[in-house]
Order: structure tokens, then C-alpha cells, then sequence
């Protein structure tokens, strides 16, 4: 937990036996610290040592590294959360200690339990808030159950599941009409799998809040999700003749509590089946499957996909593999409800040692700012006028964020005109789009797992890459709700909604 610097840094020296055969010196702040140690050691078998070199073998030969000694100059307290020697190009040998939560394979690899990852199973994806591999874990990649929940998916988006599709009118937020974007989305995630898991359609019958604008309205979906994404086209007359019996509610409806959610009281919350997964692909986990669900219901459409041209940007932002992404959430996100509780907003440098430690190890200086706060970009202008990094930070030109600067949730912007007076929601949604799309084209990411935008972001990374890229979250482990998981087990990955 000792930031170095260059007055006081961090020193290492890794030793095999009593001899110190490597030392690293540490000046910049970072919140993990690599270390690759690039010398060739002699090998031993069954114990027998190489004479002069101090170092001790095993049962089945090779280095045992004794200790890693960690020291700092002057008055400074330690903590070392936890040490880790890997092999070349990070294996790990399996085996009752480093396989713990899996199995071991023929291969030699372990095999993981569900939501467990790592080359030895030790990082839970529900439970931790760094996943900093040594190598691509491609092994965590199948192309059989991704395959089969494709198949299953196309199937119940066919015209003869319309009529008894899981249909829900209600999402959370003002009116039922959405709360945030990624909130939104998770939300739907869970009447999703209700519906596979029941071998039944899905498709929602609500009106979104995001598409309540001019640009949706010239194009004749005001309200509607497939304004922006990718909806079942089979089941557009179903959805109609669905609509027609129901009575939405006013935009200045309440709940009896004269609070915004209009949901069933247990879903205002969170209802038991939310996490539930078909049988078939209950063992691959629940990030496996809300990665799945995310990259379906999340699919932009061919009109709004020519709209951002994403490529055509990256261009222009010298957007260059390999990356960093960083979300750093300084709006309407970190100044209310719980996250404003337990999360405050924060400033780049705040941010700088989890860059750090991902530049470092991953050999790169790119990174890729996604922010909502104007005063980030002077931050970054600021520390390259001062020479204080040596990082290449590269951001979206945009206007559109001075008006995310508002004490005023958006949604509540989106529904109330009076508070939403002059907001933009065509704007916003394209902003969140474009942010989300290029931090999930990233090579290693810097996010709040706290925030379902950055959560989105890390699904669809996963899904892009087929594999989970490194990452690290300042305010909380992955959540697979659509609120936020409090509390979180390291061991269990258990946590409570709130």
C-alpha cells in the first residue's frame, strides 16, 4: 500500500536460497508491482543442488524461489497484500496448492470452477477487483457453449415464439421507463434468462427513455429500444397487439412511497431468479452467461453503427494496440444513491498507479480516457504540459460533457421536462455508445465494476476478445445485478443488492 517515488522508492530483490540473484527499484506509484526476472537458472533434480549458484531444488527439479525481500527508504510502514512467482510466460505448475478452486487436467493446467479465473484458478471474478494474468487465459474461451447459446437465442427469436414470449412493459426508473443505460440493460438481462431458461421468447414491450427524442421521432421509433439496437424484427406485430391492452403509466407517476420504481415490489430490488441460468450452461458461470446476454441484447443496429463510425474514429484519436482503457465516472454517476455513499468521484491522479501498474506490466504507454468530466481533460493537458507522465492519452473530442455536469440523475433529465430542459438524450446515449464500444476494444482495462457502463464495457471486451482481458476496479468486483453488489466474498463471490 506504499506509493513510491522518486525521493523514496521501492526496492526488490528476489533470492533463491540466500543468494540475491535479481533487484528492481520502483519510483513511480503504481497499485501492483511486476517484476519479470530475465535470468536463466540451472535446474535440479530430487534435490541434488548446482553447486555455487545457492539454489535449492525439488522432487521434480527446477527453481524454488525462497523469498522476495521488499524495503523502502526511510520511515514508511509495508504492506504486501500478496506474493506470486510465476513460471516462464506465467505458467503454473498444478497442483493442491495453486489449484484450489478447479481441477487439474492431464495438460497440467487447471481447469477452473465457475466464475473462478487465472492460470491457477485464484482470482474470483464476483469477489476480486484485479485480474492481472501473466498470458491470454483463451483456455476460459468455449466455442461449443458460445455456439449453442447462439443457436438457442436465433431459435426463440423466431415468429412462432412471439405470442408467448416472456413480455415485460416496466423497466426500472422514472415512469418505467429506464433508469441508466447500463442499469437498463442488466435489468433486461434477467427476464432474458427467465425466458431461455423457460424456452420461451423475450421481448419487451417498454419504451425506452434514451429514445425519447427527435432524431428517434424523425425516424419513426420514438421511445423504442430499436432505435439504437438490434430487436427481434420477427415479433414487431406481436409487440403491438401486446402494447395495445395495456396503460403505461403518466410520466409523473409515483409508486406508493412516492418513489420513481414502478416495478413489482420485489423488483424494485432484486427478485430470486434473477441470476438464474439454463441448465445447460449453468456450469460456465454467471459472467459467462451475462457476457453472452450483454453481447446479444446490446447489438447496435446497421444506422447507428454507420453513425459512429468507430473505426474512422480511432483513426482520428491515434487510437493504437496496445491499450489501456480507463472509465473514470465523474457525472451523475459518483454523486448519488449508494455510489456517492460508498464511491466518490475522483481525479486522474487518483488513477495513475492502476495505469501505472497495467503500462508496466503490459509494456505499454496507450491509454484511452472515457470520461464524462471536462475537468479530466484538463487534468491530462496539464500533467503532459508538466512532463509529470510519460503515458500517450488519447480521448474522444466531444462538447456533449458539460451537460452530464448536473446534480440531476439522467434519467430523471429524460422524463421531467422542467429538469431536462434543453438535455440532449440523442447525444447522450451516442456518447455512452461510443465510450463503451471503444473501452471494449481495449487491450486492458481500467474501470468502476461498481457502474454497469463499465461493467458492459468489460462483457463485451470479453466477448470481443474471447477472453477476459486484465483488468483492475477501483470501487468494487464485477456485479451481475443491474443495482450495485455490496459487501462482496473473496472466497464465496456472495455479496448483498443494494
Amino acid at each position: 500500500f506504499y506509493q513510491p517515488s522518486k525521493a523514496a522508492p521501492l526496492e526488490l530483490a528476489f533470492k533463491v536460497g540466500e543468494n540475491v540473484v535479481a533487484r528492481r527499484t520502483v519510483a513511480e506509484p503504481m497499485s501492483v508491482v511486476t517484476w519479470d526476472v530475465e535470468r536463466e537458472f540451472g535446474t535440479n533434480r530430487k534435490g541434488d543442488g548446482v553447486e555455487g549458484d545457492g539454489v535449492e531444488g525439488d522432487s521434480e527439479g527446477g527453481l524454488v524461489a525462497t523469498s522476495v525481500l521488499i524495503r523502502a527508504k526511510g520511515k514508511v510502514q509495508l504492506s504486501a497484500a500478496e506474493v506470486k512467482v510465476f513460471g516462464p510466460e506465467g505458467t503454473v505448475r498444478c497442483g493442491l496448492a495453486t489449484c484450489r478452486h478447479g481441477s487439474c487436467k492431464k495438460s497440467g493446467d487447471c481447469a477452473c470452477l465457475p466464475d473462478w479465473i487465472g492460470a491457477d484458478c485464484s482470482v474470483n471474478i464476483r469477489g476480486d477487483t484485479k485480474y492481472l494474468p501473466e498470458r491470454p487465459e483463451k483456455r476460459w474461451w468455449d466455442k461449443r457453449a458460445t455456439q449453442s447459446f447462439e443457436q438457442k437465442a436465433s431459435e426463440l427469436r423466431g415468429e412462432e415464439y412471439c405470442r408467448d414470449s416472456i413480455s415485460p412493459h416496466l423497466l426500472p426508473g422514472p415512469a418505467g421507463l429506464g433508469a441508466g443505460l447500463g442499469s437498463t440493460f442488466y435489468f433486461r438481462c434477467g427476464h432474458f434468462s427467465q425466458a431461455m431458461k423457460a424456452n420461451r421468447g423475450y421481448n419487451s414491450l417498454a419504451y425506452f427513455n434514451y429514445a425519447r427524442n427527435s432524431w428517434c421521432k424523425e425516424a419513426g421509433k420514438f421511445g423504442e429500444f430499436s432505435c439504437y439496437f438490434e430487436e427481434n424484427a420477427n415479433c414487431t406485430r406481436s409487440v403491438e397487439q401486446k402494447r395495445s391492452k395495456i396503460r403505461f403509466p403518466a410520466l409523473t407517476q409515483k409508486n406508493a412511497k412516492g418513489q420513481d420504481c414502478l416495478l413489482p415490489h420485489d423488483e424494485c430490488k432484486v427478485t430470486e431468479t434473477f441470476n438464474d441460468i439454463p441448465r445447460e450452461f449453468a456450469k460456465k458461470g454467471i459472467f459467462w452467461w451475462r457476457s453472452h446476454q450483454i453481447h446479444s441484447l446490446f447489438r447496435l443496429n446497421d444506422k447507428v453503427k454507420e453513425l459512429l463510425d468507430l473505426e474512422a474514429l480511432k483513426a482520428s484519436i491515434n487510437f493504437t494496440h496496445p491499450i489501456i482503457g480507463v472509465h473514470i465516472r465523474s457525472g451523475d454517476g459518483c454523486r448519488h444513491g449508494v455510489r456517492s455513499r460508498l464511491f466518490r468521484c475522483r481525479t486522474l491522479s487518483e488513477y495513475l498507479p492502476d495505469i501505472n501498474t497495467l503500462s508496466s506490466k503490459y509494456r505499454t504507454k496507450n491509454v484511452f480516457i472515457a470520461t464524462d468530466n471536462p475537468a479530466i481533460l484538463a487534468e491530462i493537458e496539464r500533467s503532459k504540459g508538466q512532463n509529470q507522465t510519460d503515458l500517450n492519452f488519447v480521448v474522444v473530442p466531444s462538447d456533449f460533457r458539460s451537460q452530464l455536469q448536473s446534480d440531476v440523475k439522467i434519467e430523471q433529465r429524460m422524463t421531467d421536462a422542467k429538469l431536462g430542459k434543453g438535455f440532449d438524450a440523442h447525444g447522450a446515449i451516442m456518447s455512452a455508445l461510443t465510450d463503451i464500444h471503444l473501452l471494449a476494444q481495449c487491450d486492458f482495462l481500467v474501470t468502476h465494476q461498481a457502474s454497469t457502463m463499465s461493467r458492459i464495457a468489460l462483457n463485451l471486451a470479453t466477448m470481443n476478445k474471447r477472453h477476459i482481458p486484465p483488468f483492475i476496479s477501483l470501487d468494487g468486483p464485477w456485479c451481475p445485478q443491474w443495482r450495485m453488489c455490496c459487501e462482496p466474498r473473496h472466497d464465496t463471490g456472495q455479496y448483498l443488492v443494494c
